[in-house]
């Protein structure tokens, strides 16, 4: 009985301690990489804006190559949409342009179904320089209290590796088709 008790007390104390805890931590987050392309913002945008051509460079693209693409709309403008239906790692989802500012500004409304549903914003942000353009790659998101605030804590190491893949293979697809131009 009595670790019937010690059990019961100690799940209670963790998820108090949760609770607790949710109470001060955001409730959002942003989380951004960036990468210097040797190529103009116009090269750079068109491969950002037109969803056909995420398959060259985006990193989820690789974990599941036999995922399922649907793209609807115009590139480039709002309304263009990109869904999908993958693997237990890709999940379902969609991924919707909302707002374009040719060639220096995207954002996107992405939204995951499956495995777990949520909902961000993703936004790009192209800036010329005199070596090219730095691309800036946003993510924009509410958490949920409490465990969507905690996870927020570990946002950082979700996402950091996936958008350091994408920029670099991004960097490579437009640098390279760039040069044979």
């Amino acid at each position: 009985m009595k670790t019937i008790k010690f059990v019961g007390l100690s799940l209670l104390g963790t998820v108090g301690l949760i609770l607790v805890i949710g109470i001060f931590l955001p409730d959002s987050y942003v989380f951004e990489r960036s990468i210097e392309i040797k190529s103009s913002p116009e090269a750079v945008y068109s491969h950002i804006a037109d969803y056909r051509k995420w398959k060259s460079w985006s990193p989820w693209a690789k974990v599941d190559p036999n995922a399922t693409y649907t793209i609807e709309g115009t590139p480039g403008t709002p309304g263009m949409k990109m869904s999908w239906v993958g693997n237990k790692d890709l999940g379902k989802g969609s991924l919707t342009l909302t707002d374009a500012t040719p060639p220096l500004e995207l954002i996107a409304q992405l939204q995951f179904f499956e495995p777990m549903k949520s909902q961000s914003t993703d936004r790009w942000y192209l800036e010329p320089n005199s070596s090219g353009t730095l691309v800036r790659w946003q993510n924009v998101g509410k958490l949920d209290y409490p465990m969507g605030r905690i996870m927020g804590l570990f946002m950082d190491k979700f996402l950091a590796k996936d958008f350091e893949k994408g920029l670099a293979s991004l960097k490579e697809t437009v640098e390279s088709t760039s040069q044979t131009q």
